[in-house]
């Protein structure tokens, strides 16, 4: 039901955008339109009112019809699509915006030849709706395993044979594939081990050399009920005496398994702490686990998570479905595809891809995705999924015609249209090559390139992600003719000519290539006025025009060197919210184009500077001078940068959430400025310089950071923060380094009793000029101060020289 709620939701506003320009359309047309309109308005009504039944409550015929209903919105909306394409095409002038465009679209409905082609579209539409019952047939399709000469054993492990060795293989699906692994440890009984997981009881006895397999307790109920208190509770706080019961019936319903109790732990932390609440949530468990704990049954619990998700998250959890087991998704990629697939729209004041990132966080929280890398500032950069989630969310995927796999033979679609396909290994398609004329996305991972369709089949596609690229497979003209592509990633080695047309992609709003071997940016990226996302490696040379993106909201990586004449060009990009740029050197002109361009940015909300090696710090000092930063600045990220003080600059940027700056220079000064940002909750703090004369720097009422949560603060000298009372109220991560040498007497007396809040300490002591007594002494202080802190927060102690 959510998936056409999702579908409806993209198109209506399409509909209402055409319907807006009327007084250019012909009657009739006009006409037709709001027919469809008034149709999809009806459909979306009925969808709302049957979602809002308890699932179990939906009957087969309701379900099916709300799959027709989707299908036949894809339908519609391709149609809408590729009319806007088709009627543009003769077109030469170029729109300088998404605007402009649909002007231009909706003037050339009034040609003969227009009419007759939306006229055609909608009558057979018409027909559907009325006929959305029967108007689809059965497709089947089979996919049939490919032949291949790849051999999974690694030749290094060969070396197992003459050394003893202890491995641990996590979740072994079955006995195929401990064969296969098993040829190549052979044991020389030189004392070698291996221990595997599976939740297989039969693979288990089938790799145990005696039968004897060691089974893993579930978890008791004191273990499962203090796992849900965490996620459900504050920390301290008790559950209340009234859900002491429903407590233990949806713990026994759990079984001890954590992953079960982790995923009905987050929708309870999600709703009122009232009994009737919980008791809805244990009566919509299903028979769960409290008797077979099956994997089969603990989807009874991971399907109620799932039905428990708005109806707008539930197309961006199932697209993760594309991605291979275990496969570590980048959280920006999977944002910028559902942009892409329109599963996120913007709202008045937020960008698609910042509502995106809402999304993401939200699945997080509800433990759908697990977060897997995490950048300096603790913002989750790449994601994955728990597999037995993942074979939940492919078997939906199949129901609901969602995505294709074919290389996963127990989820076959029959639904004759093929929406979305990943191919994941060198399995053959066969059936659903026949008919690519309605795939949206396409992915391609390394060994599937091989199987890949000629892309001219995919007329009405709009992601297309590519991994091991080939010239032989794509030819030159194939990328330039998906006009309705507005996601490009390519991955491999890429020939300059494959890109010779992709100024033809009108609607494209990422491209990505930061894993291409390309050194020549197309001079024909600038004629895509469109584009949101541009992604790029440091070595690629970018040509002029860059300011004709003036749809562009993200460019990364931007490598001075490689593109000079860009930086005058970025005080166009005035819509650009991320910059993340390489390659300064000593030439002051850079800089000065430089800072006249950022004056223009005015929707800046992060800056980054990469890897840059062995900078000039006098020709960063114009920045100190003359720039005034975006006021809606929140990430500031100087890499190796280094400013000879801190900039005043930094005081007018109220909305400044994470800051990593080196400077020369710190004064008492720079910690009144930096204390007053009201919303600066990371900050790291690095001095470059011997240039602080004082021994100390007093953090005291005057500078509060009031919202600081983590602090790393480094100084090459002797100087050294000292916390006063009250200051810092939410800093829970603390991270230091000192040099024993250079730190008098080597104490640790720094106030740590003044961060209320204060949970983990790392500390990093220089070993470098020092005495192993000296060293040790100083660790054993900073002991002493963290092990007095009334929280006993947790320490880690790091030797560096």
């Amino acid at each position: 039901m959510e998936l056409a709620a999702a579908a409806l939701g993209n198109l209506l506003p399409k509909l209402s955008t055409l319907l807006s320009y009327e007084y250019k359309l012909q009657k009739g047309v006009s006409g037709e339109i709001r027919f469809l309109q008034a149709e999809m308005e009806s459909k979306q009504a009925a969808i709302d009112k049957v979602s809002n039944l308890p699932p179990d409550q939906i009957d087969g015929v309701h379900k099916k019809w709300a799959r027709d209903l989707k299908e036949l919105v894809y339908d519609i909306e391709d149609s809408i699509d590729a009319f806007m394409v088709r009627v543009d095409a003769p077109v030469h002038t170029k729109p300088h915006s998404f605007r402009k465009f649909f002007d231009r679209t909706i003037g050339l409905l009034t040609t003969a030849k227009s009419r007759h082609h939306i006229a055609d579209d909608i009558q057979d539409i018409k027909r559907r709706i009325q006929e959305v019952a029967d108007r689809r047939e059965k497709y089947k399709f089979e996919a049939t395993a490919g032949q291949s000469d790849w051999n999974p054993i690694d030749l290094r492990l060969m070396l197992f044979k003459i050394h003893r060795y202890l491995i641990v293989i996590d979740d072994i699906w079955n006995t195929e594939a401990w064969g296969i692994i098993k040829r190549a440890l052979i044991d020389k009984n030189i004392g070698s081990r291996v221990i595997l997981t599976t939740r297989n009881m039969d693979v288990a006895k089938f790799a145990s050399m005696d039968g004897e397999v060691c089974e893993l307790d579930a978890l008791s109920y004191e273990d499962s009920r203090r796992l849900l208190c965490k996620r459900v509770f504050n920390e301290g706080e008790a559950i209340y005496s009234e859900l002491e019961e429903i407590t233990k019936k949806i713990l026994n319903k759990c079984g001890g398994i954590p992953l079960a109790i982790i995923t009905i732990s987050s929708m309870l932390a999600r709703i009122n702490r009232r009994k009737y609440k919980w008791y809805g949530v244990y009566n919509s468990m299903g028979s769960g686990l409290e008797k077979d704990k099956t994997l089969d049954n603990m989807r009874n619990i991971l399907r109620l998570s799932y039905s428990d998700l708005p109806y707008y998250l539930k197309p961006c959890l199932l697209y993760v479905s594309m991605f291979p087991e275990d496969y570590e998704i980048r959280r920006s990629n999977l944002v910028q595809l559902w942009v892409a697939e329109g599963f996120v729209v913007e709202k008045q004041g937020i960008t698609s891809y910042e509502i995106g990132d809402m999304y993401f966080n939200e699945l997080v929280n509800r433990s759908m995705i697990m977060p897997v890398r995490m950048d300096k500032f603790g913002v989750a950069t790449t994601c994955r999924v728990h597999d037995v989630i993942l074979d939940l969310i492919i078997s939906l995927s199949a129901q609901e015609n969602f995505c294709t796999i074919p290389d996963i033979l127990h989820h076959k679609s029959t639904a004759c249209k093929i929406r979305r396909i990943s191919l994941q290994s060198e399995q053959k398609i066969e059936a659903a090559t026949a008919n690519m004329s309605h795939v949206r996305s396409l992915i391609v991972f390394y060994n599937g390139i091989q199987m890949l369709p000629p892309l001219p089949r995919f007329s009405v596609l709009r992601v297309l992600s590519l991994e091991n690229i080939r010239s032989k497979i794509i030819q030159p003209n194939d990328i330039g003719s998906l006009h309705h592509l507005r996601y490009l990633e390519l991955r491999g080695k890429l020939e300059p000519e494959l890109l010779g047309g992709i100024g033809n992609l009108k609607l494209l709003k990422t491209l990505d290539l930061r894993r291409a071997s390309i050194k020549e940016l197309p001079a024909c990226v600038v004629q895509l006025r469109q584009l949101e996302c541009l992604l790029t490696h440091s070595n690629l040379n970018f040509p002029d025009g860059i300011g004709n993106l003036t749809s562009l909201q993200e460019l990364s990586l931007l490598n001075v060197d490689k593109a000079p004449n860009a930086l005058a060009e970025l005080g166009k990009l005035t819509e650009l919210r991320v910059l993340e740029m390489e390659g300064f050197d000593e030439n002051e002109s850079y800089m000065e184009t430089f800072l006249q361009s950022l004056s223009n940015l005015g929707n800046l909300s992060t800056l980054k500077f990469d890897d840059v090696s062995d900078p000039d710090p006098r020709s960063l000092d114009s920045v100190s001078d003359q720039w005034k930063g975006p006021a809606c600045l929140q990430v500031f990220d100087g890499g190796n940068v280094i400013f000879s003080e801190l900039p005043r600059w930094f005081s007018s940027l109220s909305e400044l959430s994470c800051l990593s700056i080196w400077v020369n220079v710190l004064r008492q000064a720079d910690l009144q400025l930096l204390g007053a940002l009201p919303m600066l909750r990371y900050l790291e703090l690095q001095v470059h310089r011997e240039g602080t004369t004082d021994e100390r720097l007093v953090i005291g009422s005057d500078q509060p950071f009031p919202s600081l949560a983590e602090l790393k603060f480094r100084h090459v000298s002797r100087c050294w923060l000292v916390f006063g009372q009250g200051v810092m109220p939410r800093l829970r991560r603390l991270e230091l380094y000192f040099n024993v040498r250079k730190r008098v007497g080597g104490g640790f007396d720094v106030g740590l009793e003044n961060l209320t809040s204060l949970k983990h300490v790392i500390v990093h002591v220089g070993c470098l000029g020092a005495r192993s007594r000296e060293v040790e002494d100083a660790e054993t202080k900073s002991r002493d101060a963290v092990g007095s802190h009334p929280n006993h927060p947790t320490l880690v102690l790091e030797r560096y020289r």
